[in-house]
């Protein structure tokens, strides 16, 4: 649909289209259509690219229809009345654990909700009331007085998923404040700059918490490390592993470390997923080659969570090292070092030092694989270049994400070639490639030293 503007009947059309091409696909493949009862299946599986690409694009349709049937004015209106709102809704819920508070093969009244919630029945009702416009819980008897609540498969899978809370918790209760403060720190810090000022001191976050918190963290990981009393010390790093792990499911991020590079061709190697949280990557490679042998590197509160994660049968091979990826290298002589989404939590002259940090390790010829979301393609191929813009807004919706927490970016092509070139020139990128299923991108990197 490039080239024109479309119209509500072009695009009624390809809405046809798209969803033809993908409930077709469901048919002849036997895949259960999801719905919003509780029972349903949570996603479609493993599409193949071209119908992937296509619920994309259909996704890109639906947003489109949306706003020309509200129209330009009443689109933009709309848009913002409500996204806040939605916003806090969710945080709510997740803060209160309104989840729990309704039995997942049940009902609550509002008054059991309240009650197990600790929030006054009035609030609860306004804060659903909200929440039933885009399909989180339902009524039983909408309009009667004595209606009940029960779950749809939307608020279902707050309920199964750690993963999923994690990400409420990281996005909206400790990512919201510092997000909407993003124009206080941009004004501050980098009105009438060239250039963004370096530093994670100089963040929304650092600023944040200097107004709002106890101005005792200007570093988002410390915070999430050592924030909390007694037990709940690092709760929000743990909830924060279990949030990595579910979007790595959720989108098969742990394809994407198998699929990135020709691992076969290794034979018996030794690759370091530096910054590898619990384990959510190093465990679907090991698992899909079985020559080689995977050490996992974070800092040492994570090893918990990776004890946790790793099958006893793959314990002979896959290992958990504490590291700060900040100091040297311990791992000499790997085959492949792997950076899977690390670079785009820290500024650039942090990863000048990362990389940097890893150069006393590294034999000629050796591997540094980048794994980061491409916002901006210029320098690809141009079949490389066109994203649906359901994957685009999501990588660029990080990039800001990165620019709120720790005054960091998603890079493009050209950013990572000056990154490697300060660290040292004898990092060379021979290759990007572009999952046609993510909005990830795969820097290959050899080290000519």
């Amino acid at each position: 649909m490039s080239g024109q503007s479309p119209s509500l009947d072009s695009l009624a059309a390809e809405i046809t289209k798209l969803s033809g091409m993908l409930t077709g696909y469901m048919r002849a493949n036997d895949v259960p259509a999801p719905s919003f009862e509780v029972d349903s299946p949570t996603g479609y599986g493993d599409l193949p690219p071209e119908i992937f690409r296509a619920r994309q694009l259909l996704l890109d349709a639906l947003t489109d229809m949306w706003f020309l049937t509200w129209g330009p004015a009443g689109g933009v209106f709309a848009f913002s009345h409500t996204l806040l709102a939605d916003a806090t809704v969710l945080n709510i819920m997740n803060e209160f654990d309104f989840w729990s508070a309704v039995p997942l093969d049940g009902t609550a009244s509002y008054e059991e909700i309240a009650e197990r919630t600790k929030l006054p029945v009035d609030v609860v009702r306004r804060v659903i009331r909200h929440a039933l416009n885009f399909r989180f819980f339902a009524e039983t008897n909408p309009g009667d007085p004595s209606t009940r609540v029960k779950h749809t498969a939307l608020s279902g899978v707050l309920v199964r998923s750690a993963g999923a809370r994690g990400a409420f918790q990281t996005m909206f209760e400790i990512g919201g404040g510092p997000t909407l403060m993003l124009h206080q720190a941009l004004r501050k810090y980098n009105a009438g700059r060239a250039k963004m000022a370096q530093g994670v001191d100089k963040s929304a976050f650092a600023l944040f918490n200097s107004q709002h918190g106890d101005g005792k963290y200007t570093d988002y990981w410390q915070y999430l490390e050592n924030s909390g009393e007694g037990g709940k010390k690092g709760h929000r790093q743990k909830s924060f592993s279990k949030y990595m792990d579910f979007v790595t499911s959720l989108f098969g991020h742990e394809n994407v470390m198998a699929q990135c590079y020709d691992w076969k061709s290794l034979g018996a190697a030794t690759v370091v997923d530096v910054g590898g949280s619990g384990g959510h990557n190093a465990i679907p490679l090991a698992q899909n080659f079985p020559d080689l042998r995977v050490v996992v590197e974070d800092l040492p509160r994570v090893r918990p969570v990776f004890e946790e994660s790793v099958p006893p049968g793959l314990r002979d091979r896959v290992s958990f090292r504490g590291h700060d990826f900040f100091d040297p290298q311990p791992e000499r002589g790997a085959d492949v070092y792997v950076f899977k989404k690390v670079f785009h939590d820290w500024p650039d002259e942090s990863v000048v030092r990362i990389l940097r940090a890893q150069v006393p390790a590294l034999r000629p010829g050796a591997r540094v694989l980048v794994v980061e979301h491409v916002v901006d393609r210029a320098g690809l191929p141009a079949d490389k270049q066109d994203v649906p813009r359901s994957l685009q807004r999501l990588a660029t919706a990080t990039d800001l994400r990165m620019m709120a927490l720790f005054n960091a970016k998603e890079r493009s092509v050209a950013d990572f070639r000056r990154v490697l070139g300060e660290a040292d020139e004898r990092f060379e990128l021979v290759d990007v490639k572009v999952n046609p299923k993510s909005e990830l991108g795969i820097f290959e990197i050899v080290w000519r030293g």
